[in-house]
């Protein structure tokens, strides 16, 4: 039931104060990939067991440390499919989304999760004008009967909020000079394996070769680290802290800003491996993770399907754990999760590195075996992401209240749109997608 039918069912909420006006069941959709008929994707999505329509607006990003930021003003497409989804009895997560501009030569080799304005005056500038954003599509939100509204997505560093104890908390993978030498390294041992057309960032030509490459990889991130990270002495800790402080309290101030706009529920996509640094989870009603786990790090001997999914059933068991012991640690347990993305290719190892679909990656570590893996030259394999999801649903039905909702990234009644995206489902009457069923086993 959608909020716009909320105001039929008013004279019984008011006779039965006890009814919690709004709640939302299961969340079972996803994203589309250019479907030019909304009629027939919302149709679709019903006889593919679904319930929510997830749709998805952009803002834009200039430099990564800069506070330029720009967004279209019409987006008559993303209203259209709001208005199909509601009239079809489906309902509606909207998420909206900063993109970073790769036409701007800084941005070379890195992503929207880097964003990070250098200095205090740009953040209090940067923050001024995505609130404008956000409030906008509040507004729209309310008016249009949206059901849950994301506030963001992956936006890493300007969602790192919780404060720090020392400097070498902010592990992660673009911050050490070490692992940085130690992946160009590895991929070097396969040069043999590679040629030009796997030398590519986006937005910019192929490279000549793997060592020039891996080289202006290897110096973008360290750049940005340096810059990033504040680092400068003993200081940069104290930095670092009073920027998470600074961010935490814009944040705050623009969900209290989103709420005096809208009355639906509020999230925040924050990327698989980024959850526990964001520190606002109270003041939202889902705790959304974009769930690019990897289920198997290694690629050993080949499995067979029933050990692979005994695999993956173990790999969701022990993210869940995780996930728990989180929300105890924080107070969070009265607030639900939703898997604001969840997606794999249809190529043989996606549940490797799911998010992963173009360039190359060394797998393998100490006492494993190495194993050069290019994305898009795997052969496909619709059956490994079946396993992984008919995984997660088992382990899902250990707990159903956990999990409120799951979203996939992406889906599309038009199987001749794997030609543009490795990642797409094919749903619908006519759907052959072994995972198509595994989905509606959630609902």
């Amino acid at each position: 039931m959608t909020r716009r039918r909320l105001p039929i069912l008013l004279v019984l909420v008011m006779c039965f104060p006890s009814a919690i006006a709004g709640e939302l069941p299961f969340l079972l959709g996803g994203i589309q990939v250019n479907e030019p008929d909304h009629e027939h994707w919302t149709a679709s999505l019903h006889a593919s067991g679904m319930n929510t329509v997830e749709t998805t607006v952009y803002a834009f990003q200039g430099n990564w440390d800069s506070d330029y930021l720009w967004w279209n003003d019409d987006e008559a497409a993303v209203l259209a499919e709001i208005r199909q989804a509601e009239s079809a009895g489906l309902h509606v997560v909207l998420v909206l989304r900063l993109a970073l501009d790769h036409a701007f030569e800084k941005n070379k080799f890195l992503w929207h999760g880097q964003i990070i304005p250098d200095s205090p005056a740009k953040i209090d500038s940067w923050f001024t004008q995505y609130t404008r954003f956000v409030l906008k599509w509040a507004a729209i939100a309310e008016a249009e009967g949206v059901d849950v509204l994301t506030v963001g997505s992956e936006i890493k560093e300007l969602t790192a909020t919780v404060p720090l104890g020392r400097v070498a908390e902010i592990k992660r993978f673009h911050g050490f000079r070490y692992y940085q030498q130690f992946l160009r390294k590895r991929a070097l041992r396969f040069s043999d394996q590679l040629s030009e057309r796997h030398y590519w960032t986006r937005g910019y030509p192929n490279f000549e070769t793997l060592h020039g490459f891996v080289d202006a990889r290897h110096a973008a991130n360290m750049a940005w680290a340096r810059q990033a990270h504040l680092r400068g002495g003993r200081a940069s800790l104290k930095r670092l802290n009073a920027r998470r402080r600074q961010l935490s309290a814009h944040w705050t101030r623009l969900i209290a800003a989103v709420r005096g706009v809208y009355r639906g529920k509020l999230t925040y996509a924050a990327n698989f491996d980024h959850y526990e640094q964001v520190g606002f989870w109270s003041e939202l009603d889902f705790i959304g993770i974009n769930s690019y786990f990897s289920l198997r790090p290694h690629l050993d001997d080949p499995p067979g399907p029933d050990e692979l999914l005994k695999q993956f059933t173990t790999a969701w068991q022990t993210i869940f754990t995780r996930i728990d012991s989180f929300r105890q640690s924080r107070g969070l347990e009265n607030v639900p999760l939703l898997f604001t993305e969840i997606g794999y290719t249809f190529r043989r190892y996606s549940t490797v590195e799911p998010w992963n679909h173009g360039g190359f990656t060394v797998v393998g570590w100490k006492g494993h075996r190495r194993r050069l893996v290019v994305w898009g030259e795997q052969p496909i394999d619709r059956g490994e992401r079946e396993l992984a999801l008919r995984a997660l649903l088992a382990v899902h039905r250990e707990q159903p209240a956990r999990l409120r909702g799951l979203l996939y990234w992406k889906l599309s009644t038009d199987e001749e749109h794997e030609r543009i995206e490795p990642f797409v489902l094919h749903i619908g009457e006519d759907s052959l997608d072994p995972s198509v069923p595994v989905l509606a086993g959630f609902n």
